[in-house]
C-alpha cells in the first residue's frame, strides 16, 4: 500500500474518531457537572453545552484567569496521556494540552503544572513506535502496517506525534524555564530523530521549532546531541518559513560550538555555503550570523578556522558589501557582521589575511566610507576626502578589520615594553613574523604596499579628523604604526609627500589624549626619523614635534600629588593594558598568546590597583571600572601621559628619540624660517611711513607662505596670528590707516591676486588651513554626555529617552489638598513638567469638586486607594484616538474649507473633541479640568465664568529656584546635580529628587502678556564658554578664522566656504546632538551656542540645519524626530532581532495632526485661511481635497508645492517685477524681492499685501517645521534685509536688478564728475557752473534721460510729493539716487518685511535662521543644485516587487530620468512625490526611499497599453516592463504632464 492511502486511511479513522470523541466528550461533561456540581464557573460553562470543552477552557483562562479545577483538569489531561490504549483519547487530551498552552503563561500555569509529568509522556509519545518495533522481533512489515492503521502503536499516529511536539513548543513559550525539563527527559535526541528522518514534513518543521527554541536557551546541548546537523539536513526540503528557523536554529547552535564539536560543524558547512547565495534576504542574513559565530568561536585555533572559513566564502562575502552599485549589497546590521567575519579570519590566520588583501579589502573599505566608484592610482594621493556620513557606525568594525589585515609588529625590538630596562632578557626579534605570508607578500611586491598606503593612510588621517571616539583614535594610530614599520622608504617618501603628517603626530603630541596615542605617535616619529632623517628632520622642527616630545623628556618619572589631590591608579591597567597592545597588537589575545610572567606580573597589578582602591574608598572609581558607568569623557588619570610604568615608558621613549636626534647629523634650517615670519609679524604690528596700509609686507608674507608655508608651531611663536588679527579687526589703534582701507588691501593681496601652486592652493588657503589645524590642536571642549549614562544605552543613545525619573513632590501654600502635600511620581525623563502641571490640576480640582460634592463618591474612593507612587505616563495611551500607521501622531477630527469667506464650517467636530478622556485614569484628565468640563452642570458653569477671569498654574521649584514648566525633568535633575556641591554617589534612576510646588491664581490679563511673549532666539546673549581663556591660541584663532571668512569669494580659484569648516568641532558637535537626553532637556554646553553664534562658518550646512531642527522647532518635533529615526535604524537591524527592539521602544509622544481638506480651485485662499486658524498651532498639517481618495504625505506635499506656485503669481501683484494684469507665474532671474508699498496706499489692498506676507512668512515656518519641500524662488537679497544684515545701497540694488543698477551707475557717474567739477580749486565758480552745465556722459546730458521722482516702471509710484511733475537734474540727482534706492530696498519694502517676520516668529524665532547663510536659505526654498547623475540615481533608487536593479526595465528608467532636463525633472518628482523638487541633500535624503515596483497588466492587455502610477505618500512608482526605452519614455513623459492635479486609486 502507498504511503498516500495509508494518509488517506489513516485520515479517516481519524474522522471516525472525531465523532465518537464529541460524543465521548458529552457524557464526560455531564459526569463531570455532578461531581463539580457546586463550582459556579462550572455550571456557567454546562449552560452552553454546545461551545466545545476546549474553548470554553480557553475563555475562561483569557478572562478569569485559571479556573479553581484548572488542577484537576490537568490531572484528567495527564492521564488521558499516559492511556496507550485508547489513542482516540491521547489525541483529544493533545489538542486540548495544546490549546491551553498556547493562550497560557507562566504565572497561570505555576503550581498547578507538573512540568516532569507532562514533559515526559510528550517525549514518550513523540519517540513513536521504535520501541515496540524493537520489541517486536520478526514482525514483518504487514503486520506492522496493520498495527499502524489501528493505532496498535499508540503513537504511531503522525498526527499525535505532531500534536505532541507543538504541545512542547507551546509549552517552552508559556514557560521557558521548562526547558531543562524538557531537555532532561532527552526531547533534544527525539526532536533530532525527526528531523533526520523526515519521514513527515509537517511533523519535521514542527520539531525545528521546538529545537529552535530549546537552542536559543541551551545551544550547547543541542549541539551536544547532534541538533546542528540535524537542523541543516534536509534545508531544502523546507518551505521558506521553516527554513529560516533551521538557521535562526542554528545560529543560536554556534553560540555553543567548540573544537570537540568542530566535525558536526564541518558537516554543515556545505550548506550555509549554500545559503549565502540565497536569494531571500532573511536568509542570507541569517547565514551571515551563523559564519560570524563559527569564525569568531575558532579565530583562536587556526587550523580549524582556515577548514572551515575558505576562499569561496571570503570571495561571496565580499560581493555582499555594500560598495557604490552593488545591487547584491545586504542592510548596514548584515554588513557588521561580514565586518566581524572578516576581522575574525584576519587575526586567526595570515593566509586568510592574505587571502582578503589579494580580494581588495581595503579598496572596497575606501570606497563604502567615501560613497566613491573610484580608487586612487598607487602613488596618487588624494588630497582631500569626504566622509560619508551614512556609514559612520561602521567605522570602528572597519578600522578594527583594517588593523587586523596589516601583519603584526615584533615583539621584540623598539616595540618591547622592557626595552629600557637595565637586565632585560632577550627576546624573540620577530623572526617568527619573517614567515608571514603578508610580510613576504610586501617584502617581493612593494607596489601592493604603496597601493594600500595609497588609500589607506589619507582615508585614516580624514577618519581620525572626523571622529571623537577614541577607540577608533587608537586603532588609527595603531595602525599607522603598522603601516610604516612593514613600508620602504620609496614608498613612503611617495605617499607622505602631500600629507601633513608631521603636523598630524604633533596635534597628538600636543593634546596628550590618551598614552595609547602617545606611545603610537612615539613610535611613529621614531621610525619616520630612521627611514626619512633628511626630509623629517626639518619637519619634525618646524611642526614643533621636536618641541613637544622635548618638553615629554624633560617630565619626572613619578607625577606629584599636588597636581591631582585624590589620585587613582586606575590608568596603569588601562595604560598598561594598551602598552602591552603595541607589544601583542590585540587587546583580547587568547590565553594562549600571553606568557606565563606576563600574566603573574599582570595579576599582581590587578591585585594591588584593587587593594590601593578599596583602602581609599574609591568605590566609585571601582564601578567606573568594572562597569564603565561613565562615558561622558576620559577621566582625568585617563587623560596625559599616565602614571606609573606607562608614564615612565613615554618619557624614555621621548628622552630615546631626542638622544637619538641630537646624535644625528641631519642638519636643519627651521630657525632661519621662524625669524622670517617674525620679520613679517613686526612689519604689521608697525607699518612703516612709506608703506602705511603694509601692502608690501602682505605681498612677501603672500609669496613666502605660497613658496615656503608655514607650520602651526610658527603660527603660534612668531606671533603671526596676533600680528594679523589687530590689522584685519582693530581699528586706529596703532595703525596709520582706517579698518577699511586694510580689508581692501588685504583682499586685492590675497583674493583678488590669486596664484595658485602646484598643489592647487593659494596662501590664503594655506593660512587658513594651518589656523584649521591649531583650533583642532588647541580646543577642549567637551561632549556633554547624560548622568550617568551607562554602557547598556552607548550603542543606542535614543533608548535613554524611555528611563525614568523619580520625583519627590511636596506641595506649599493654600489650595493644595492633604493628599497632594507629599506625592512620589515616577515619569519619563524627558517629560515636561507641563505634564506634571496637568496631571496636578486636574487632581487638585477633581479633590476639590469631592470636598464639595459628596454625590462624588466612586472618585472619591479611587483617590483614597491611590499607590504612594504614582507613574505618569508621557504618551496619551489612555484616550480612544485615531493612530496613524507610524503610530506616533494622533490625527484630530478634519476642517474642510469649501469657500474662503466661510467661517462657520471650520470646527464642525470641535466640541466631540473636547469630551474625550477620562479624570481620573489618564494623564490627559487635567485638560477637561482646566477647560471646566465636569461631571456637574453647575460646577462647569461655574468653572467656564471663572475661566474668563484667570485659571490656576503650577509653578515649580528646584532648590528655591523657579523654573520653566516647559522644562523636561531630567534638565531639572542635571541642574540639581549641577548645583550640588557633593559628589554623587547614587545612581540618578534610582534617587528621588526633592521638588517643590504651588497652585497660583494667573488672571486673563497675565495670562496674555505670558502667550504674546516673542519667541526667543536660540542664540542670544550667549557667553563666551570657560574653555575659551582671553589670549589663549584657540580663541585667537577663531577670532582670525571669523575675519577671514569675510573674505570668501565666488572664484573657482579663491578660497570657498568649504576651507573654513572644521572636521574636528563639526564631529565634536555631531556627537553632541546624537544625544536626544541632553539635546531635548536642553542641556547642551554653552560652547555648543556660542559656536553656532559667533563661529557658524566651522560647520558645514548639514551640521548647521540640525542644530536648528534640534533647538528651535520646539519639544514635541524633536521628539518626533528622535523616534522616526529609531524606527528607521530598526528596519536596519538584522533578523535576530525580528520585532524585539520595537516592541522595547516606547511611544514617548504622538505628534498631533490637523487634517484640513480644501478646494483644489482656491488654494491660495485656502492657505491664508488654515495658516490663519493653525499657523501657529504646534499640530502638524495634513491636507486633503475634496471629491479625492488620496490621504496622507502625498496630498500635503501637493498643497505646499502648489501653495508655493500661487505665491509666484503675477495677480497678486507683490513681488517686484510682477504685472497685476498679467496671468501665469513670475520668472525673474535673481528670484523673487518684495515690491515697494506706496506710502499713499493705506486703503484695503496694502493690508491685503501686509496679510499676504504675514501668511507667507507662516507658510515657510510651517514648512520648516513640518518637514515640507517649499518651491518660492527667494532673492539672497530678501534674506539680507529680513535679517537687516543690509542697508539699501547700489550693492545690494545690484542683486534686486542687475539692469536697474547699471543704470544707476551711469547716474552716479554724473554725480561723481559734478564733485570732481566743484572740488577743482583751479576753477572759479563761473567755471564750475558752466562745466557742470555742459557734463555729459555717454555724449547725454541728464536733461536727455527725461527722468522724473517716479519709481522706474511705475509712473503712479511718486518718490516724493508731486515727484511726477519734478524733473531729474544735475542739483537733485543724489536726492533722486537716495530715494529710488529706500524705495526699492529700504522703507517701500519695510511694512512687508515687518509682516513676514512677524508671521515667522509666531513659530519660532527667524534670528535662528542666521545660522544659515542667504544662499543657503535660497536652495532650501527654492533654487538648488540636484544631482541626477546615472550612479547617483542607480545608488539611491530601489528596486521590488516584480524589478530587480539588474532589470532592463530598472536601467532604461535610470537612463532616462538620467537625461531629462530641468523642466522634465521637476514635473517627474512632482508626479511622483508630490513637490516639485528633492529635499537639501538629493535623493540620498529622500524619505521613504523612492522604490519602483512592477505593475503586472492583466490579459489581453500587455505592459505597454499601461500608463505608471505613482503613491506619492510612499514614493512609489509602479511601472510596467515597457518593452523598450522609448516606449518607456513616452508613457513617462504622458503621464508626468497628463496625471498631475489629482489623487485616485490606481
Amino acid at each position: 500500500m502507498s504511503e498516500d492511502a495509508l494518509h488517506e486511511q489513516l485520515l479517516q479513522h481519524q474522522q471516525d474518531d472525531d465523532d465518537q470523541e464529541r460524543e465521548e466528550d458529552d457524557d464526560d461533561e455531564e459526569e463531570e457537572e455532578e461531581e463539580e456540581g457546586e463550582n459556579d464557573d462550572e455550571d456557567e460553562d454546562d449552560d452552553t453545552p454546545n461551545m466545545p470543552h476546549s474553548l470554553s477552557l480557553q475563555m475562561q483562562e483569557l478572562f478569569g484567569g485559571l479556573i479553581p479545577s484548572g488542577g484537576n483538569r490537568f490531572r484528567t489531561i495527564l492521564a488521558n496521556l499516559k492511556s496507550s490504549d485508547d489513542p482516540t483519547m491521547q489525541l483529544i487530551a493533545l489538542q486540548e494540552l495544546a490549546e491551553i498552552l498556547s493562550v497560557s503563561s507562566e504565572d497561570t500555569l505555576a503550581g498547578s503544572f507538573s512540568n516532569e509529568g507532562f514533559v515526559k509522556e510528550l517525549v514518550r509519545i513523540m519517540k513513536g513506535p521504535e520501541e515496540l518495533v524493537t520489541d517486536g522481533g520478526d514482525m514483518d512489515q504487514d503486520m506492522m502496517l496493520a498495527l499502524a492503521m489501528s493505532e496498535g502503536f499508540g503513537a504511531g499516529n503522525p498526527e499525535v506525534m505532531l500534536l505532541a511536539c507543538r504541545c512542547i513548543c507551546n509549552l517552552l513559550d508559556a514557560m521557558p524555564t521548562a526547558v531543562t525539563s524538557v531537555v532532561f527527559h532527552g526531547a533534544i535526541r527525539v526532536l533530532c530523530q525527526k528531523l533526520k528522518s523526515i519521514q513527515y514534513i509537517d511533523l519535521a518543521e514542527q520539531a525545528l521549532y521546538a529545537l529552535e527554541k530549546i537552542a536559543a536557551q541551551l545551544p550547547r546541548a543541542v549541539v551536544h546531541e547532534s541538533g546542528l546537523s540535524a537542523a541543516l539536513m534536509y534545508f531544502d526540503f523546507f518551505s521558506i518559513h521553516a527554513q529560516r528557523t533551521a538557521l535562526r536554529t542554528a545560529a543560536n547552535c554556534m553560540r555553543g560550538i567548540d573544537l570537540e564539536s568542530f566535525p558536526q560543524v564541518l558537516e554543515v558547512t556545505p550548506t550555509l555555503m549554500n545559503t549565502i547565495s540565497y536569494p531571500d534576504r532573511t536568509v542570507v542574513e541569517l547565514t551571515c550570523v551563523c559564519w560570524v559565530r563559527i569564525s569568531e568561536s575558532y579565530r583562536s585555533h587556526r587550523e580549524s578556522l582556515e577548514r572551515t572559513i575558505q576562499v569561496s566564502l571570503l570571495q561571496t562575502l565580499s560581493g555582499l558589501i555594500p560598495v557604490p552599485g552593488n545591487t547584491n549589497a545586504v542592510r548596514p546590521a548584515t554588513f557588521q557582521d561580514i565586518l566581524r567575519i572578516f576581522r575574525a579570519s584576519a587575526k586567526g590566520s595570515p593566509l586568510l589575511a592574505l587571502e582578503l588583501i589579494h580580494l581588495n579589502l581595503i579598496e572596497s573599505f575606501y570606497q563604502i566610507l567615501t560613497g566613491s566608484n573610484q580608487v586612487p592610482e598607487p602613488g596618487q594621493v588624494p588630497t582631500h576626502i569626504n566622509l560619508d556620513v551614512k556609514w559612520k557606525d561602521t567605522i570602528p568594525p572597519m578600522m578594527k578589520t583594517i588593523v587586523d589585515l596589516i601583519p603584526s609588529l615584533p615583539r621584540g625590538g623598539m616595540f618591547s615594553t622592557r626595552r629600557f630596562k637595565e637586565h632585560a632578557s632577550s627576546r624573540r626579534t620577530g623572526d617568527d613574523l619573517a614567515l608571514d605570508p603578508r610580510v613576504i607578500l610586501f617584502k617581493e611586491k612593494p607596489k601592493t604596499m604603496l597601493s594600500i598606503n595609497t588609500i589607506l593612510i589619507p582615508l585614516v588621517l580624514d577618519i581620525y579628523v572626523s571622529t571623537v571616539n577614541l577607540r577608533v583614535r587608537q586603532l588609527i594610530t595603531h595602525g599607522l604604526v603598522k603601516i610604516i614599520h612593514y613600508s620602504d622608504v620609496d614608498t613612503l617618501s611617495q605617499v607622505l609627500q602631500t600629507l601633513s603628517f608631521s603636523s598630524f603626530l604633533s596635534g597628538i603630541l600636543t593634546r596628550q589624549e590618551h598614552p595609547a596615542l602617545l606611545v603610537d605617535a612615539l613610535y611613529q616619529c621614531e621610525l619616520l626619523s630612521d627611514k626619512m632623517p633628511t626630509i623629517y628632520h626639518s619637519l619634525f622642527e618646524r611642526e614643533g614635534v621636536l618641541h613637544e616630545i622635548e618638553l615629554i623628556s624633560k617630565l619626572p618619572f613619578e607625577q606629584s600629588n599636588s597636581s591631582d589631590p585624590t589620585p587613582t591608579e586606575e590608568s596603569d591597567a588601562a595604560t598598561n593594558t594598551d602598552g602591552d597592545r603595541q607589544e601583542s597588537e590585540d587587546e583580547d589575545r587568547s590565553a594562549n598568546q600571553r606568557s606565563p610572567d606576563s600574566e603573574a606580573n599582570r595579576a599582581e597589578r590587578t591585585a594591588n590597583l584593587a587593594r590601593r582602591l578599596i583602602e581609599r574608598n574609591e568605590l566609585a572609581a571601582i564601578l567606573r571600572n568594572r562597569y564603565d558607568i561613565s562615558r561622558g569623557g576620559l577621566s582625568d588619570q585617563e587623560k596625559g601621559i599616565g602614571k606609573g610604568s606607562t608614564r615612565k615608558y613615554i618619557i624614555q621613549l621621548a628622552q630615546n628619540f631626542i638622544e637619538k636626534y641630537n646624535a644625528s647629523e641631519a642638519n636643519t634650517v627651521a630657525g632661519a624660517n621662524l625669524k622670517d615670519i617674525q620679520r613679517f609679524t613686526e612689519a604689521l604690528k608697525e607699518p612703516s611711513e612709506a608703506d602705511p596700509l603694509s601692502h608690501q609686507t602682505l605681498i612677501e608674507l603672500s609669496s613666502y607662505l605660497r613658496a615656503m608655508g608655514i607650520s602651526s608651531f610658527e603660527l603660534i611663536n612668531s606671533g603671526l596670528i596676533k600680528a594679523l588679527l589687530s590689522y584685519l579687526t582693530d581699528q586706529q589703534q596703532g595703525f596709520k590707516s582706517s579698518l577699511e582701507d586694510r580689508h581692501r588691501t588685504f583682499e586685492q593681496v590675497f583674493v583678488e591676486q590669486v596664484d595658485i601652486d602646484k598643489e592647487g592652493n593659494n596662501a590664503l588657503k594655506k593660512l587658513v588651513y594651518r589656523l584649521q589645524e591649531l583650533l583642532g590642536r588647541f580646543e577642549a571642549f567637551e561632549v556633554v554626555m547624560p548622568l550617568e549614562s551607562s554602557s547598556d544605552t552607548a550603542r543606542n543613545p535614543i533608548g535613554m529617552l524611555a528611563k525614568q525619573l523619580r520625583l519627590k513632590l511636596t506641595g506649599r501654600g493654600e489650595g493644595i489638598p492633604n493628599t497632594f502635600q507629599q506625592l512620589m511620581v515616577s515619569t519619563h525623563a524627558v517629560a515636561t513638567f507641563r505634564v506634571l502641571e496637568e496631571y496636578l490640576l486636574g487632581r487638585i480640582v477633581a479633590s476639590c469638586f469631592d470636598e464639595e460634592d459628596d454625590d462624588d463618591d466612586e472618585e472619591e474612593e479611587e483617590e483614597e486607594e491611590e499607590e504612594e507612587e504614582e507613574h505618569l505616563l508621557f504618551e496619551h495611551a489612555e484616550e480612544e484616538e485615531e493612530i496613524d500607521e507610524d503610530g506616533d501622531t494622533i490625527m484630530t477630527d478634519a476642517v474642510i474649507i469649501k469657500d474662503s469667506h466661510s467661517e462657520e464650517e471650520e470646527h464642525e467636530d470641535e466640541e466631540e473633541e473636547e469630551e474625550e478622556g477620562n479624570p481620573s485614569t489618564s494623564v490627559d484628565a487635567p485638560k477637561e479640568a482646566e477647560n471646566g468640563s465636569s461631571s456637574s452642570s453647575n460646577s462647569s458653569s461655574n468653572q467656564a465664568q471663572k475661566k474668563k477671569e484667570g485659571e490656576w498654574e503650577i509653578r515649580f521649584y528646584v532648590r528655591e529656584t523657579l523654573i520653566s514648566n516647559d522644562t523636561t525633568i531630567y534638565a531639572a535633575v542635571h541642574q540639581y546635580e549641577s548645583q550640588s556641591d557633593q559628589v554623587q554617589q547614587r545612581s540618578i534612576w534610582t534617587s528621588a529628587y526633592p521638588i517643590s510646588f504651588e497652585r497660583v491664581w494667573v488672571t486673563q490679563e497675565e495670562k496674555h502678556k505670558q502667550d504674546d511673549n516673542q519667541p526667543v532666539c536660540q542664540l542670544a546673549n550667549i557667553e563666551q564658554p570657560k574653555e575659551l581663556k582671553e589670549d589663549s591660541v584657540c580663541l585667537d584663532a577663531i577670532r582670525l578664522l571669523k575675519a577671514l571668512s569675510e573674505f570668501i569669494s565666488a572664484r573657482p580659484d579663491g578660497i570657498n566656504a568649504q576651507d573654513f569648516i572644521n572636521r574636528k568641532l563639526t564631529a565634536k558637535m555631531n556627537r553632541q546632538l546624537e544625544e536626544p537626553l541632553t539635546v531635548a532637556s536642553s542641556c547642551l554646553p554653552r560652547w555648543s551656542y556660542w559656536l553656532m553664534s559667533v563661529a557658524p562658518f566651522l560647520f558645514p550646512f548639514e551640521t548647521r540645519y540640525l542644530f536648528i531642527q534640534s533647538t528651535s522647532f520646539g519639544y514635541s518635533r524633536l521628539i518626533s524626530r528622535w523616534q522616526s529615526l529609531q524606527m528607521r535604524n530598526n528596519t536596519q537591524n538584522g533578523p535576530r532581532d525580528d520585532g524585539h527592539h520595537q516592541q522595547q521602544q516606547p511611544l514617548l509622544g504622538r505628534m498631533e495632526r490637523q487634517k484640513v481638506r480644501i478646494m483644489r480651485s482656491q488654494i491660495l485662499e485656502s492657505a491664508i485661511k488654515i495658516l490663519d486658524l493653525f499657523g501657529s498651532s504646534p499640530a502638524v498639517l495634513e491636507i486633503e481635497y475634496t471629491d479625492e481618495e488620496g490621504t496622507g504625505l502625498g496630498p500635503t506635499l501637493e498643497f505646499y508645492a502648489s501653495a508655493s506656485k500661487e505665491f509666484c503669481k503675477h495677480s497678486i501683484n507683490v513681488w517686484y517685477g510682477s504685472v497685476k494684469s498679467e496671468t501665469g507665474y513670475l520668472d525673474v532671474p535673481q528670484g523673487l524681492f518684495p515690491k515697494s508699498l506706496s506710502g499713499q496706499r493705506t486703503g484695503k489692498s496694502a493690508k491685503k499685501i501686509i496679510n499676504i506676507f504675514k501668511t507667507l512668512g507662516r507658510f515657510v515656518a510651517k514648512a520648516l517645521l513640518d518637514f515640507r519641500i517649499i518651491d518660492i524662488p527667494f532673492n539672497a537679497a530678501f534674506f539680507k534685509v529680513v535679517f537687516d544684515e543690509a542697508k539699501p545701497s547700489p550693492e545690494l540694488l545690484k542683486e534686486i536688478d542687475p539692469v536697474l543698477a547699471t543704470s544707476l551707475n551711469t547716474l552716479q557717474e554724473y554725480v561723481n564728475q559734478k564733485q570732481a567739477i566743484y572740488q577743482d580749486d583751479t576753477k572759479t565758480n563761473e567755471e564750475k557752473i558752466k562745466a557742470v552745465e555742459r557734463l555729459t556722459v555717454d555724449e547725454a546730458k541728464i536733461e536727455d534721460l527725461c527722468l522724473d521722482f517716479t519709481l522706474p516702471g511705475d509712473s503712479t509710484y511718486e518718490l516724493k510729493k508731486n515727484g511726477a511733475e519734478i524733473p531729474v537734474t544735475l542739483q537733485n540727482v543724489e536726492e533722486y539716487l537716495n530715494l529710488l534706492q529706500d524705495t526699492i530696498a529700504g522703507s517701500g519694502i519695510r511694512q512687508q518685511i515687518d509682516a513676514f517676520k512677524e508671521g515667522f516668529n509666531g513659530l519660532f524665532a527667524i534670528d535662528d535662521l542666521k545660522l544659515l547663510t542667504c544662499s543657503e536659505l535660497v536652495a532650501l526654498f527654492g533654487k538648488s543644485q540636484e544631482d541626477w547623475s546615472y550612479a547617483t540615481l542607480a545608488d539611491t533608487i530601489k528596486a521590488d516587487h516584480g524589478f530587480t536593479m539588474e532589470s532592463q526595465a530598472i536601467k532604461h528608467l535610470l537612463q532616462v530620468l538620467s537625461e531629462f532636463t530641468e523642466e522634465e525633472r521637476r514635473q517627474f518628482l512632482q508626479f511622483t512625490t508630490g513637490s516639485p523638487r528633492l529635499p537639501i541633500g538629493g535623493w540620498k535624503v529622500l524619505r521613504p526611499v523612492f522604490t519602483v515596483v512592477r505593475k503586472v497588466p492583466e490579459a489581453p492587455m500587455v505592459s505597454d497599453d499601461y500608463l505608471p502610477s505613482v503613491m506619492t505618500c510612499a514614493n512609489y512608482l509602479k511601472m510596467p516592463e515597457y518593452s523598450s526605452k522609448q516606449v518607456m519614455r513616452e508613457k513617462l513623459v504622458k503621464s508626468m504632464t497628463e496625471g498631475q492635479n489629482s489623487f485616485l486609486l490606481s
